[in-house]
């Protein structure tokens, strides 16, 4: 054991020397902004609303999340401020070369946030597991100016390889309808295919041109963007492109890896390749099932519509509701209507007279017709649990 550890101290401190390189130390800035910019996300969305939840959805790895306490108005924003300031400091001391003490904030602002996200299921997202992967790199792994540019290439690959499909192609899958229609929008969808499975490995080039060249086509898409998804998400990748253009605005070597050194970035290549693989590995259409899909990547893979009902019984009558997600990548992903429930079980069994809750769900994609997805009757009593390793039976 002690050898182990020993090795993975080794490891780690092989990645902190690396750190009197420049462009990471302003790098280790950007990521700080990344931060900084989650504060404001929060503050704009309905976090409180989800951190205070009596009733929240659970990851299905903290399957009795609602035994903890909800968090009231003034910690949560007390503890939004604790945790600008940590990621505010940590990109300060980056920039003034106090290195163990920016990477111990730096590290810190990591788990500040990742303590926000598993609190509710409904506060996943792409960005955030953008933010987690690269950080992680950036604060763990040595030869970071090699593995994180490969990381970023790698995310835009395994956003493309999900636009393949009827419901991105011809913008059925958009979150609000665009300006352009027929033939043209069309060509609009396509073109972010191609940007994202071609022109990203321009950033990766040695050649200042073609760089410059996929740095801007990346930045004219995360603009347009905007009118899509908001501010956050334009914003986290602007941060996480600076690894391309630090090096231009420092007029340092840029991306310039040897064999030896490719050879050793490509561990977690593999593993994130893997995971985006992880649907795959499941029955069923990952987008409808939600099989999978926590381990990998889902930018507009789909548009999903659903009926969720939820039948409350008791001695002398019974409750039907239909329960709503306001978000649209959750919105029909069985691990929230099971997450919903388990909470909702812990609740109604101090009502009076509670016997019982009967889950039904019919769901479909944008583009096909309505299939049952969930017909679990006596769900409290039988205390199930969503399962991310194997195939759930109860979903149809």
């Amino acid at each position: 054991m002690k050898r182990q550890l020993s090795a993975l101290k080794n490891f780690i401190s092989a990645g902190f020397t690396e750190f009197d390189d420049p462009v990471l130390r302003y790098f280790g800035v950007s990521l700080a902004l990344t931060h900084l910019l989650s504060v404001v996300f929060y503050l704009n969305t309905e976090a409180l609303e989800l951190v205070g939840s009596s009733l929240p959805v659970c990851w299905p790895f903290l399957p009795n999340c609602f035994l903890g306490s909800p968090w009231s108005a003034n910690f949560f924003y007390t503890y939004l401020f604790v945790y600008g300031v940590v990621a505010a400091a940590s990109g300060y001391l980056f920039v003034t070369h106090r290195l163990r003490a920016a990477w111990s904030l730096s590290f810190l602002a990591l788990i500040l946030k990742a303590a926000i996200s598993i609190k509710d299921y409904r506060l996943m997202g792409n960005y955030h597991y953008m933010i987690y992967s690269v950080h992680f790199l950036f604060l763990f792994y040595p030869r970071k100016r090699i593995v994180i540019p490969m990381m970023i290439v790698a995310i835009y690959l395994a956003a493309g390889t999900l636009k393949f499909n009827f419901e991105w192609l011809s913008g059925a899958a958009l979150l609000i309808e665009p300006m352009a229609k027929g033939w043209l929008l069309v060509a609009m969808c396509s073109y972010v295919v191609l940007l994202e499975m071609i022109f990203s490995l321009g950033l990766l080039s040695r050649n200042k041109r073609i760089l410059l060249f996929a740095l801007v086509q990346f930045f004219i898409f995360h603009i347009f963007s905007y009118g899509q998804v908001g501010f956050f998400y334009p914003c986290v990748m602007f941060c996480l492109l600076s690894i391309f253009y630090l090096p231009l605005i420092m007029r340092v070597e840029g991306f310039l890896p040897s064999r030896r050194l490719l050879l050793g970035a490509i561990a977690p290549i593999a593993v994130f390749t893997f995971a985006q693989a992880a649907p795959l590995f499941f029955r069923g259409d990952s987008s409808l099932t939600g099989q999978g899909r926590i381990f990998s990547l889902n930018m507009f893979d789909a548009r999903t519509a659903c009926v969720i009902s939820e039948i409350a019984r008791f001695d002398k009558a019974s409750v039907e509701t239909n329960p709503v997600f306001k978000y649209m990548r959750i919105r029909c992903d069985p691990v929230a209507v099971i997450g919903l429930e388990r909470s909702k079980c812990e609740a109604y069994k101090r009502l009076p007279g509670f016997q019982d809750l009967d889950i039904y769900m019919n769901s479909k994609k944008h583009s096909g017709e309505a299939r049952p997805m969930l017909r679990i009757e006596n769900f409290c009593r039988q205390k199930l649990e969503f399962n991310i390793w194997k195939n759930n039976d109860f979903i149809l």
